[in-house]
């Protein structure tokens, strides 16, 4: 089974759960994809919901003012990750990234403010890169 494919398992289970009294039959099917920037992003963050971990999206793109007729800055720090979570009590930036896409400078500042404070920065190309690099990091350590 591919990550996308558990990851639309888990979203269906938890839709069933949520409506005991509907017949799963009538339930709409979870569809994710990972093809885009934003449908990587929607998968990350149902992932990390459906699994009890805290998440949010960071937008730091700015936003057209029609009123004003120009663009105005968001204010939010430039580099910070896309989604921001913790995981197991742990702070992890995740950077979501499709194709050529690179990091920035500001990116790569950020990246390492968030190492050096001891948090974790992930840049996340797939899914299934993504699935991995969790099912990894949540793994119980060894006594």
């Amino acid at each position: 089974m591919s990550a996308l494919q558990h990851l639309c398992r888990i979203a269906d289970d938890a839709k069933i759960a949520k409506y005991p009294n509907v017949p799963a039959s009538r339930i709409p099917r979870s569809k994710y994809t990972d093809r885009t920037a934003n449908g990587l992003t929607t998968c990350v963050m149902a992932w990390l919901q459906l699994n009890g971990h805290f998440c949010a999206r960071i937008n730091t793109g700015g936003i057209y003012d029609e009123k004003l007729g120009k663009y105005r800055p968001s204010g939010a720090t430039l580099g910070v990750p896309d989604i921001i979570a913790c995981i197991r009590g742990r702070f992890v930036g995740l950077e979501i990234k499709i194709g050529a896409d690179k990091l920035s400078q500001q990116q790569k500042d950020v990246a390492r403010q968030i190492e050096s404070s001891l948090g974790f920065f992930v840049v996340v190309y797939s899914f299934e890169q993504f699935f991995s690099w969790y099912e990894e990091f949540t793994r119980p350590p060894f006594l």
